[in-house]
């Protein structure tokens, strides 16, 4: 028996069939923001499978500022979607346009679109306010597999029962500053410490052990979330230089 995610991908594969020709000759003629909002209009029923008359809001107002849609389901916005002209590269400012909007309506989840690109971003509302890029799809690209389990997270039915929020959940649990804060912990590094004398015959202490890691295994932008004490899915940029290694002295 097919089930209901099968349902939707199978949806999902057919429709990007189709669009995939639609987004070309879009790139091709090189239309204007307008003409790729009505396209992403359109992807938004046929692709993501949302009623585009009871569940999508065309120049949703927030604050005195109007983003191109709002996608809500059983009358909660789910998601709102900014959308460039199809020839735009997706940039930083683009960025801080969804999401102040996103953070001025209280939606944690904030799509920016050109059209053959997908950009899912997560708001975390603490202090400061957190943007952390969940996917990017390139509808235009070979990976279509890839590209279809990316686009079914915000899919009706995914909506339905929040599997974004899982996806997500689970890609923090597992991302690489966690595993370096395990790495770094004082229980690794007591066992790290007593593997490394018996190999070299060097004996170093807890922080020199800590701090080699961080100087020659750990990568610098991953170090730099990792001593933070929030994780991060994908850095947006190599923060710091890591510090340098200490000097050893081999142990008689």
């Amino acid at each position: 028996m097919t089930t209901r995610e099968e349902k939707a991908k199978a949806r999902i594969n057919d429709a990007l069939r189709r669009y995939r020709g639609v987004l070309e000759t879009a790139k091709q003629q090189n239309k204007n923001e307008s003409d790729t909002s009505g396209i992403i209009f359109n992807m938004l029923g046929d692709v993501l499978g949302y009623d585009k008359f009871e569940e999508v809001t065309g120049q949703f107002r927030v604050r005195g500022q109007y983003i191109d849609y709002a996608v809500k389901l059983n009358g909660d916005v789910k998601f709102l979607v900014e959308v460039k002209a199809v020839g735009t590269t997706l940039k930083a400012d683009h960025l801080r346009q969804v999401t102040s909007y996103a953070v001025n309506e209280g939606v944690e989840w904030a799509v920016l679109t050109n059209g053959p690109v997908w950009q899912l971003y997560h708001i975390e509302f603490e202090k400061p306010i957190a943007v952390e890029l969940v996917f990017e799809a390139d509808l235009l690209s070979d990976e279509r597999d890839a590209v279809i389990d990316l686009l079914y997270l915000i899919s009706r039915e995914a909506a339905g029962k929040d599997e974004v929020k899982k996806y997500w959940t689970d890609k923090l649990a597992v991302s690489a500053p966690n595993i370096v804060r395990a790495l770094l912990s004082d229980d690794v590094i007591d066992e790290m410490r007593r593997e490394f004398r018996q190999l070299t015959r060097y004996r170093l202490s807890p922080e020199e052990m800590r701090k080699l890691l961080l100087a020659q295994v750990v990568r610098p932008d991953v170090a730099e979330a990792a001593c933070g004490m929030r994780a991060v899915a994908k850095p947006a940029k190599r923060l710091g230089r890591p510090p340098k290694a200490p000097p050893t002295e081999a142990q008689p």
